[in-house]
């Protein structure tokens, strides 16, 4: 890596983390019950209020984390997934990978959420399963005769059985109690339901483990971007890294949503921005490419909680808000350089 590229590369990422430090502000000073700086200092250092202890702890700062923990894995996701498709268009909500996590979860609700004590612990492994299958129904009707795959028909069908399991889920939920609809008809909107300890616990270890491996991945990633028979004469085996590809973007993007809901566009619109600020080198986007994805969810749900108190807005309708024209705009200058 070129020494100016790398120096460029330090000060997106020193500016990107500032940003998630003033939103981290934003927003834990928002909300029905105001903290101000030197209480939350007071408090983070045991020496607040039994009132502002509680709802910092308790409330907040959960909430907090896992918006940011989970922006970040949806948007490493979207960014491993537009490398196996070769389409930058691809979005892990879009191809139907968030709709099979539902049906994952739907599962999980009602069926196995009271079996026994910290169930939800199995949470991110059900919505793996669903995801995984959703995958692998798409890539195998995705395939041509030849075994390639057509990129355009990928998000056709990706949309098609995004389609199919989001019926599927409402169907299930239809079947019982109020409580798992809502829940179900919530999660559909981006709703960040997860707000406690034990939800952090999961999802932090989760996105970031999945999130080094997706790193080591960044070189022969590269070299895919060149094509794949130039990277099979560098020594790469390009099936392998392909499948390890896919299989780390639905266990991320699975474990992601299952959080904080079906957040559609985030894992299109943050490595998008980390491709205009740093190029296509996957050792600097993948890294800014999730730092993005924090920022962009938890400014969503704070906006969405903080200034609708009375009716709040999930976050995942804010970043389709942003990343559906926006998604809009790439489509349209694709067709014209074509």
């Amino acid at each position: 890596m070129a020494p100016k590229r790398r120096n460029s590369f330090l000060l997106y990422i020193l500016v990107t983390l500032l940003l998630v430090f003033l939103t981290f502000l934003f927003s834990i000073n928002l909300g029905s019950y105001h903290l101000s700086l030197l209480e939350v200092a007071n408090a983070l250092v045991g020496h607040g209020s039994d009132n502002s202890i509680l709802v910092l702890f308790e409330y907040r700062l959960p909430r907090i984390l896992i918006a940011l923990v989970g922006g970040a894995g949806i948007a490493v996701a979207g960014s491993l997934l537009q490398s196996y498709t070769g389409n930058h268009l691809a979005d892990t909500g879009l191809l139907g990978l968030h709709a099979g996590a539902s049906f994952g979860l739907i599962i999980f609700m009602s069926f196995f959420s009271q079996s026994f004590l910290y169930a939800e612990m199995l949470i991110p492994f059900f919505a793996f399963i669903g995801g995984i299958l959703a995958a692998i129904l798409i890539v195998y009707l995705a395939k041509s005769k030849n075994r390639t795959i057509n990129t355009n028909k990928l998000i056709l069908i990706g949309i098609a059985v995004s389609a199919l399991f989001n019926a599927i889920t409402l169907f299930l939920s239809l079947r019982l109690s109020d409580e798992t609809y809502s829940f179900a008809a919530s999660w559909l909107l981006g709703n960040i339901w997860a707000r406690d300890w034990i939800h952090v616990s999961i999802i932090l270890p989760w996105v970031a483990i999945f999130s080094l491996l997706a790193y080591r991945l960044a070189h022969p990633l590269n070299l895919l971007q060149v094509g794949d028979e130039f990277a099979q004469t560098t020594g790469i085996n390009v099936k392998y890294i392909k499948i390890n590809a896919m299989l780390l973007a639905v266990l991320l993007s699975s474990g992601s949503v299952a959080m904080v809901g079906n957040i559609s566009f985030l894992g299109l619109l943050a490595p998008h921005l980390a491709r205009q600020l740093v190029g296509s080198d996957y050792r600097l986007t993948l890294p800014l490419s999730a730092i993005l994805g924090s920022i962009i969810l938890l400014l969503s749900d704070t906006i969405g909680r903080s200034l609708f108190e009375a009716n709040p807005i999930p976050a995942g309708i804010f970043v389709a808000f942003i990343g559906g024209p926006y998604f809009i705009f790439l489509l349209l200058k694709n067709n014209r350089s074509v």
